[in-house]
């Protein structure tokens, strides 16, 4: 008896997805050893981007356009509950540089009101950040 089995070339999006998921462990492992690397943590964070993007990518090839819409606006949902869980404890100005990017990007969910209190937001968690690194080096801030 013969037995025929049919290999399915994985397609692009499917290899991308699985390359970016060994990257994501890979920074989920500097991370065990380097908790306040914000270096490791923005690269992870760059990475789970991608890995939606892929993902919506590939979704979109195999559902209703609708259907996809709504994928890929729970992704961004997601996306954006992982930035505000980041930035509750690392409030670096990279860290707001990158995510004000990121809620620019987001054409479903954009208006210009969310996108000008997130800058005022920024501004004020900065200014503070400041103002307490200033007091712990002795010093005072010139408004």
């Amino acid at each position: 008896m013969v037995v025929t089995m049919l290999l399915t070339k994985p397609s692009f999006s499917q290899v991308r997805a699985a390359i970016i998921e060994k990257k994501m462990a890979i920074y989920l492992k500097a991370l065990e050893h380097n908790p306040d690397n914000i270096e490791l943590l923005l690269g992870y964070l760059h990475e789970c981007q991608q890995l939606w993007e892929c993902v919506s990518l590939f979704l979109s090839r195999f559902s209703p356009p609708c259907h996809s819409l709504t994928l890929d606006i729970g992704r961004a949902d997601k996306m954006v509950q992982v930035w505000e869980q980041v930035l509750q404890t690392k409030r670096q100005p990279e860290v707001w540089e990158l995510y004000l990017a990121f809620r620019k990007q987001l054409f479903a969910s954009f208006s210009v009101a969310d996108i000008v209190a997130l800058y005022s937001k920024a501004m004020v968690d900065l200014q503070h950040r400041k103002d307490a690194l200033a007091r712990v080096a002795g010093t005072t801030t010139i408004a």
